[in-house]
C-alpha cells in the first residue's frame, strides 16, 4: 500500500488524466486510500501518529489527491423541467400567447393547446422575428418561435422532447442571448425526424435565456417537455 501511495503522490498514477483511468477500478483504488487515510487519521492520537513512519506520506498522498480530484468535471443536474400538457396561457385558436411553464414565463410567436396537447406553431404560413432571423442568418423563415422571457445561470443543455408533427417540421433551431433578450446569437439547428428528444448545448459561462425556432411548411410541432440541465 506503501508504494502505491507513493506512485500517487509523485504522479505516476493520475487518476484524472484521461477517460481509460476513469474506471470502476480506479474509483475504488482512489476511495480505498481516501478512506483508509481518513480511517487512520480518526483512530490515532498525535503520540501513535508520530510513530507511524509513513504517516507523513499518507497526509502528503491526501493533499495530492484532493488537488487531483477538485479538477474533477461536475455533472450537470436538472436546473428547470416543464411539461407542455400543463402550461398555461395558450388557447384552443392558433395565434401569439404568454405562457406560464412551471412557473417561468415564456412568449410563443404562434401557438395552439387543446386539451394536455400543445402545438408550437400556426396552420397558416407565419413569419420569425427579424431578431431571430438575424441570428439564424436569414431573411425569412416559415415558422414560429418560443422564447424564455428569464435569464437562467450556468446551464449545460436544453432538451425538448416531442410527440409529433403537423404540416411539415423541417428544422429546430437553437438561440441563446446574453442580453436579456436584445439580441441573439445562433446555439446549433437539428433537422426534424431524428427522434423525438432534441438537445442543444447550453451556455454555462453566464446567464443566458434561450428561445427555440421552429420551420417548414406551415410547421406545427407537438411539445412535450423541456428539461434544462446546469451546475448549482
Amino acid at each position: 500500500m506503501k508504494s502505491m501511495i507513493k506512485e500517487l503522490w509523485h504522479g505516476n498514477i493520475i487518476p484524472q488524466e484521461d477517460s481509460r483511468n476513469n474506471t470502476k477500478e480506479m474509483k475504488e483504488l482512489i476511495s480505498y486510500i481516501a478512506r483508509h487515510d481518513e480511517d487512520l487519521d480518526k483512530l490515532l492520537t498525535e503520540e501513535q501518529k508520530a510513530q507511524v513512519t509513513n504517516y507523513q506520506t499518507l497526509v502528503e498522498a491526501r493533499a495530492r489527491l484532493n488537488e487531483l480530484l477538485k479538477d474533477k468535471p461536475k455533472e450537470s443536474t436538472t436546473i428547470y423541467e416543464g411539461s407542455f400538457g400543463n402550461v398555461s396561457g395558450a388557447s384552443s385558436s392558433y395565434g401569439s400567447a404568454t405562457l406560464t411553464l412551471s412557473g417561468k414565463t415564456w412568449e410563443a410567436s404562434k401557438c395552439y393547446k387543446q386539451g394536455t396537447e400543445f402545438r408550437l406553431g400556426h396552420n397558416k404560413n407565419a413569419t420569425v422575428d427579424s431578431k431571430f432571423l438575424n441570428a439564424i442568418g436569414v431573411s425569412s423563415l416559415d415558422g414560429s418561435s418560443l422564447e424564455m422571457k428569464w435569464d437562467i445561470k450556468n446551464s449545460d443543455t436544453i432538451t425538448f422532447k416531442t410527440n409529433g408533427q403537423y404540416g411539415t417540421v423541417n428544422t429546430l433551431y437553437i438561440l441563446k442571448s446574453l442580453d436579456q433578450g436584445k439580441t441573439y446569437t445562433l446555439c446549433s439547428e437539428l433537422s426534424y425526424g431524428s427522434g423525438t428528444t432534441y438537445t442543444f448545448k447550453g451556455s454555462v459561462e453566464s446567464s443566458a435565456r434561450y428561445a427555440l425556432v421552429i420551420s417548414g411548411t406551415k410547421p406545427r410541432l407537438i411539445l412535450d417537455t423541456v428539461e434544462i440541465k446546469g451546475f448549482n
